[in-house]
């Protein structure tokens, strides 16, 4: 990755184009296997740190029950941000619904508000 200058702010590029809220048209992505998913939500309800990854619980818009899902945090100048490679994804639209959520990893919690960012 080479660096490009934007005002005072250097942003990480990947083959000369930013990736800032976009992806890139030439990169297949597809959402991981469902057993991945779930041994990935086994691991962070133990309290296991697997990275930036924390569990995201939020009340589904039609239904009301609480639904669970791994996010990755990014923090840039003090600020937490949710990075969601699939905005169609029921989670987010969900996250849209409530604006506020529950993130935990193993027995630590913390209510958060959200609040969804143009890109």
């Amino acid at each position: 990755m080479a660096p490009r200058e934007s005002g005072n702010v250097t942003r990480p590029t990947v083959g000369g184009w930013s990736t800032r809220g976009a992806i890139l048209d030439s990169v297949a992505v597809t959402p991981p296997p469902a057993w991945m998913v779930r041994l990935n939500v086994a691991f962070l309800r133990r309290g296991v740190s697997l990275g930036s990854q924390y569990l995201l619980s939020v009340r589904g818009r039609r239904s009301g029950a609480l639904r669970s899902t791994p996010v990755s945090l990014v923090t840039v100048e003090g600020n937490r941000y949710i990075v969601a490679a699939f905005s169609d994804a029921a989670w987010v639209k969900n996250v849209t619904a409530a604006q506020a959520g529950t993130l935990s990893r193993g027995r630590q919690a913390e209510s958060v508000r959200l609040v969804e960012l143009p890109v």
